[in-house]
């Protein structure tokens, strides 16, 4: 579907555990994008090729940063002590409420993640705020 796609230059396939592009390869994307960037007289050519090289690099950030040991980390995290006070927590939950354990740990967990995006809310709103302060108000919305 995607074969020859921007899409499927731009997002990488996981095959295997390991990334379908190599180093080499997404340096040779960049190359092309900035060839083409420089090379091209259409100002809409330009921007798709510059929003491509964007989202290149990111793709390509965001893989430096993660860890590619996902079965050991996994591993660490279900062995631990937390994991182990989480299935705890369910269970009293489920006993207190009379519901399954599923439906305690999906109630935990839907909690854990409201609090989440409460916090994740709270800190964006504040740095909106203090933006705002910044740059006076009505510069922002």
């Amino acid at each position: 579907m995607f074969e020859n796609s921007t899409h499927s230059r731009i997002f990488p396939l996981r095959m295997g555990g390991h990334n379908a592009y190599s180093q080499k390869f997404l340096k040779q994307i960049i190359r092309e994008n900035i060839t083409s960037m420089t090379t091209t007289s259409s100002s809409e050519q330009s921007r798709q090729n510059i929003v491509q090289l964007l989202n290149t690099a990111i793709v390509k950030s965001k893989e430096q940063t993660i860890k590619s040991n996902f079965q050991e980390r996994l591993k660490i995290v279900c062995n631990s002590k937390v994991i182990e006070s989480i299935g705890v927590a369910a269970k009293h939950l489920a006993d207190a409420q009379n519901i399954s354990n599923d439906q305690a740990m999906g109630q935990l967990i839907e909690t854990f993640r409201e609090l989440d995006t409460i916090w994740a809310d709270y800190v964006t709103m504040e740095g909106l705020n203090r933006l705002k302060d910044i740059l006076g108000d009505g510069q922002l919305h």
